[in-house]
């Protein structure tokens, strides 16, 4: 129970960043941001908040099948933040 809760609250977080990346333009909030170098401020706060809702939906979704199918299928979370692909779903025996 307390991985779904978990699961759940970085599908929250995810979501947040990514809508305050996506729509409100806090690029500030990302690790290395160097506005001298980007040229398209609003097409890098579009993908990066893009991902991040995603990636927030995809740890809902991980949940769900963590709370109907708990005994088939575990999620484990790692460097979430750090790559669009953080996280490996693994079949336990």
């Amino acid at each position: 129970m307390a991985t779904i809760i978990v699961t759940v609250l970085i599908g929250v977080t995810c979501v947040a960043f990514g809508y305050l990346i996506s729509k409100k333009q806090m690029l500030d909030m990302l690790a290395g941001y160097d506005p001298k170098k980007v040229t398209d401020k609003e097409g890098l706060a579009r993908w990066v908040g893009t991902n991040l809702v995603l990636m927030g939906i995809l740890a809902f979704f991980s949940a769900a099948l963590m709370a109907v199918l708990p005994q088939v299928l575990t999620v484990t979370f790692h460097n979430t933040f750090a790559t669009p692909c953080g996280f490996a779903m693994v079949a336990s025996s």
